[in-house]
């Protein structure tokens, strides 16, 4: 798992921005810690809902992202986390976390 999301966290300030982004640890856990597919991780928390995104801003996967999707998952009801997963080298770059639509 890459984490590219410099400039790119939109989460809450103070305690409030602790708590989403310790979500989003626990999510990146579940993915890491038991070789999970971040749709299956999703599952694993009440808000988790993961969507893919094929066609999102006109997102063509070329070159360093050929063969990845562009999906999200939402860390809380306000907040999601995006980012491209390629299921064929069980590759995952996480774009950004926070808000409700992509800013990459």
């Amino acid at each position: 798992m890459i984490e590219d999301f410099a400039g790119h966290n939109y989460l809450d300030e103070g305690v409030r921005g602790k708590k989403q982004f310790k979500k989003y640890l626990e999510y990146k856990a579940e993915i890491v810690n038991h070789n999970t597919h971040p749709r299956e991780a999703a599952k694993v928390f009440p808000t988790g809902l993961y969507e893919n995104y094929p066609n999102y801003k006109s997102f063509k996967p070329t070159g360093e992202h050929k063969d990845f999707m562009h999906a999200h998952m939402r860390v809380t009801h306000e907040h999601r986390t995006f980012f491209l997963v390629n299921d064929n080298t069980k590759q995952i770059i996480i774009k950004q976390i926070g808000t409700h639509d992509p800013q990459w």
